[in-house]
């Protein structure tokens, strides 16, 4: 699912006039066992709780913005459910326990930066079956202390993130309304690099940097840009011999750097190839950089690692000498010479 419609308001910035369809029934058709202990759950926390929008849906999950009252006063979040036998048949990807923090389990990380999307709270269901809300604050101590005697197992049904008033995703601003410019182009990119070097420092990878999952606000002359969706976010686990893991396949086709598509071997520097990508396509206003006549032939290309050895040649006609070199470092075919993002970002020079 596209990160625009996962955590973002509508692009007009207005909210929905329409009857919107209740959290009881959304509950009952995407998780009819959990309904009736987290209905209330979610009623409890957050009173006056009223669906307000649908925002986008995949193949497992479903995202509505809501209203609820907080001291009197209207607020407004983000609630995302998942599909209750979607989740079943991967649990592993939606458990928490002290060995491993994974997947969306991390976007509930504190990464004390403006530029990732926030996560507030998880649904979840603990070792007993019952069903919790569990905080980022908890989510925090089980990451930093993966040693403690203490327990822990849950399993996600759902999170409750921040709401971006009037966003819409990088993919819909370049590759549709093509209203993104060059010079604005590496402003965002920037953005992004610095989300990614705070995720870094906790040795994560978000391992699916694309367009459709970089969310844009704007307000005048300021410029919001969220890094989200941590469906396929890893720890990567940072050994002395060369900061690298043998980890799976993953990412959207075209994004993935040589190294996951030849060993499989690969660390934090995957992001960086991916950002890459992302500057490309949005520099040049559209997804499909490699040429290809069909998606299929894109697939099949980008499946490639070869491709990847070159990647400004697309279009290294069309491009400014600061987005070619930003793209050019950020792409290196060797991820041993390609900078992290917090390396790139030290060269002011290409961002002036």
């Amino acid at each position: 699912m596209s990160v625009g419609a996962v955590i973002a308001a509508s692009s007009t910035g207005t909210h929905a006039t329409h009857e919107s369809e209740g959290l009881d029934s959304i509950l009952e058709r995407l998780n009819p066992k959990a309904k009736e202990k987290v209905l209330p759950l979610l009623k409890e926390a957050y009173p006056e709780i009223k669906i307000e929008e649908l925002l986008g849906k995949g193949g497992f999950s479903e995202v509505y913005s809501f209203t609820y009252l907080e001291e009197g006063v209207e607020k407004r979040l983000v609630i995302k459910l998942s599909a209750g036998e979607k989740v079943k048949r991967n649990m592993r990807c939606y458990n928490l326990t002290r060995e491993e923090v994974r997947g969306e389990w991390l976007a509930l990380l504190n990464y004390e930066s403006k530029h990732v999307l926030k996560t507030y709270q998880a649904i979840a269901r603990d070792s007993e079956g019952k069903y919790v809300l569990v905080s980022d604050a908890e989510v925090q101590e089980i990451f930093e202390n993966p040693e403690t005697d203490a327990t822990v197992r849950y399993t996600l049904i759902g999170t409750i993130g921040e709401y971006i008033e009037g966003a819409t995703d990088l993919a819909k601003q370049a590759f549709s309304k093509k209203n993104v410019t060059e010079e604005e182009a590496r402003k965002i990119i920037k953005k992004v690099l610095k989300g990614l070097a705070v995720m870094h420092k906790k040795g994560i990878a978000h391992r699916d940097i694309k367009a459709s999952n970089i969310l844009l606000s704007r307000e005048g002359e300021k410029l919001t840009v969220k890094v989200a969706d941590f469906g396929l976010s890893r720890q990567i686990v940072l050994p002395k011999e060369g900061h690298r893991r043998n980890l799976s396949n993953c990412g959207s086709h075209g994004m993935k750097a040589p190294e996951m598509l030849e060993t499989g071997v690969y660390g934090l520097k995957v992001d960086s190839f991916s950002t890459a990508v992302t500057l490309l396509q949005t520099a040049k206003r559209t997804w499909n950089y490699l040429r290809a006549e069909t998606k299929d032939e894109f697939k099949e290309s980008a499946r490639n690692p070869d491709t990847k050895k070159y990647l400004t040649s697309f279009f290294s006609g069309g491009l400014q000498p600061k987005t070619f070199a930003i793209i050019s470092l950020l792409s290196t075919y060797d991820d041993y010479d390609r900078p992290l993002p917090e390396e790139i970002l030290i060269d002011a020079s290409l961002w002036k």
